[in-house]
């Protein structure tokens, strides 16, 4: 599960870095 979090975490990196550090808050509240 972390696995496909963190693959959606760097594609949402490639799509928008602004929108890369919003995901990351939400990566880490999944955790």
């Amino acid at each position: 599960m972390v696995w496909e979090i963190f693959q959606l975490r760097e594609s949402l990196k490639v799509d928008g870095g602004g929108k890369s550090v919003e995901y990351s808050l939400q990566y880490q509240s999944y955790l």
